[in-house]
């Protein structure tokens, strides 16, 4: 990736691989879930949306990919792919606990 190439880091994983990620540590933070679907959708929403938000500011705060770029906006460029992927996978985690038998 070339953001990461400009942000002298190393390349970040493959999306699957961090979305994979986001997906296991989600389901590992994630506290005990109550039976009913109301109340484990709240939970589950209040678990993942601090996740959301902070993907969507460092898609907000991302700029555009140069040649000539400095190696902290190339920074945030690459935090906002790993951000984006890993909510990704644990937006998948949260639906997979949604939908699981009690």
């Amino acid at each position: 990736m070339q953001a990461a190439h400009l942000a002298h880091l190393p390349p970040p994983e493959q999306e699957e691989v961090i979305a994979q990620n986001g997906h296991a540590l989600f389901l590992k933070l994630v506290p005990s879930l109550p039976v009913p679907h109301r109340e484990r959708g709240a939970v589950l929403e209040e678990a993942f949306r601090p996740l959301l938000l902070t993907a969507s500011d460092y898609l907000e705060a991302m700029p555009a990919l140069s040649t000539d770029m400095p190696p902290a906006a190339a920074q945030r460029i690459v935090r906002a792919y790993v951000a984006v992927h890993w909510t990704r996978g644990a937006q998948n985690a949260a639906m997979t606990l949604y939908n699981s038998p009690a």
